[in-house]
């Protein structure tokens, strides 16, 4: 009997020594996994079916200011009070308040913010997840602080709000173009200066868009970017959405991704409309006489020495009149300058009214005008284009009656044969030689004498 005792106490002492060991082992391991979880970068809470906390790392700990001890029997609402007023903790908790809540942790798949035990919020990123233990429900947080990320982020959107600004504020036409010639982005200026909408653009193709030169042609700067090409800068028009068309300064220079790869292109337009004017006048201003309007002498000889050309191509005979203001200076003398200006202007407009638009007329300087007449339907006789200014010259005195001077030119005429052509130079010389043996033979009444 006491040997059976004895096996028995051995056998119970046995178990006891393996229920050690195993509780050894188990000790051992959430050691372990204590030392892991204390490790952790991230905070991690652990909290039962009613949202009440039971244990959380040093990370944690670290992250809300709680201790763990301070923390444990504290709601997990007071740490992560997501932002739904379903969820707020001044309210009294119910079973189903408490369900919707880990229910919303559970499923929560975007950033939210975390409160800490100043009361400071602060951005965090979480995922929760449940495990059954022993039957019962158990919840763990993993939580980091994203702080850090959104400073950044929101960095970024500060740099890419004010790249944005700069773009559009740009006083260039601006667009970026892919290296499929999709358009990408348009700045406000380009929109405004071709009469697009921004998001009309996006994704069409720029030669759709604006299908002028250098589109579609050997100067396509797309193709001379991919060619290798640093920078392109070309003169073109181009038609907006009402059809007027923009003379402008396009410059394109590459698009490259941080590695160097070649993503597109970026276009700059700058609108040369005011320049193109300023140009045409100024050139307008260098062939016009200030004072009469009609071409100088720069302008009258450009335009003459082209009507001539046409006229030996197309084998249509020419004039060239030359007449003279006569008593110039005695006007001067007598009525002053202002006098003698409207006397010039005045002979002008008599020239302009009585020949042609297609005609040729300029004041070669002084009291010298020119009017250069080519049309197949001219007469054969230079005469009679004389008697024409002749006659006109006649009803404009009896029409200025109340001038103090009669308004008088002298004039001469030579003839160009397209069969025997010659210049401007030599037109102008023969006609003035007719004109000044009228002048010197007739003093006021000079009567045309025609080479």
């Amino acid at each position: 009997m006491v040997t059976n005792l004895s096996a028995r106490t051995i056998d119970q002492v046995k178990h006891v020594g393996s229920l050690e060991a195993e509780n050894a082992e188990i000790k051992e391991m959430k050691q372990r996994i204590e030392t892991i979880l204390n490790t952790a970068a991230e905070g991690i809470i652990t909290f039962d079916n009613n949202g009440i906390i039971e244990g959380m790392n040093h990370a944690a700990e670290k992250l809300f200011g709680y201790s763990e001890n301070e923390a444990i029997g504290m709601s997990i609402q007071s740490f992560i009070p997501l932002s739904s007023s379903n969820f707020s903790t001044s309210k009294v908790l119910t079973k189903e308040t408490i369900y919707s809540y880990l229910n919303a942790l559970l499923t929560h798949d975007s950033d939210t913010i975390g409160k800490n035990k100043s009361g400071l919020s602060f951005p965090i990123s979480i995922t929760v997840g449940a495990t059954l233990l022993d039957g019962t429900q158990i919840y763990t947080a993993v939580i980091s602080d994203i702080s850090g990320r959104k400073k950044i982020e929101a960095a970024r959107r500060n740099s890419l709000a004010e790249l944005n600004q700069i773009f559009n504020s740009a006083a260039g036409a601006m667009c970026v173009i892919s290296t499929g010639f999709k358009i990408l982005r348009a700045n406000d200026t380009f929109c405004k200066l071709f009469g697009f909408n921004s998001q009309d653009l996006i994704g069409k193709k720029c030669h759709e868009v604006l299908p002028d030169r250098p589109c579609s042609s050997g100067d396509c700067p797309m193709e001379q970017i991919k060619n290798g090409t640093d920078r392109v800068e070309i003169e073109c028009t181009k038609k907006n959405s009402q059809g007027k068309y923009i003379p402008c300064i396009l410059t394109s220079t590459p698009l490259l991704s941080a590695d160097g790869t070649l993503l597109g292109m970026i276009e700059d337009y700058k609108d040369i409309t005011e320049r193109k004017e300023l140009e045409a006048k100024l050139h307008e201003i260098s062939i016009t006489d200030d004072l009469t309007g009609l071409f100088n002498r720069r302008g009258f000889m450009a335009m003459a020495e082209k009507q001539l050309a046409k006229a030996g191509r197309s084998r249509k005979p020419a004039y060239l009149l030359y007449a003279d203001l006569d008593n110039m200076k005695w006007i001067n003398d007598t009525f002053g300058h202002k006098v003698g200006d409207q006397a010039l202007i005045e002979a002008a407009e008599l020239l302009k009214k009585t020949f042609r638009l297609a005609d040729v007329i300029g004041r070669l300087g002084g009291d010298e005008f020119v009017v250069l007449l080519s049309d197949d339907k001219l007469p054969d006789q230079g005469q009679a284009i004389i008697n024409r200014f002749e006659d006109a010259i006649k009803i404009r005195n009896e029409n200025q009656k109340e001038r103090e001077y009669s308004l008088q030119l002298s004039t001469g005429i030579s003839h160009f044969d397209p069969e025997m052509p010659c210049s401007v130079e030599d037109l102008l010389n023969r006609a003035d030689a007719c004109m000044y043996e009228v002048k010197h033979s007739k003093k006021m009444q000079s009567r045309p004498v025609f080479q």
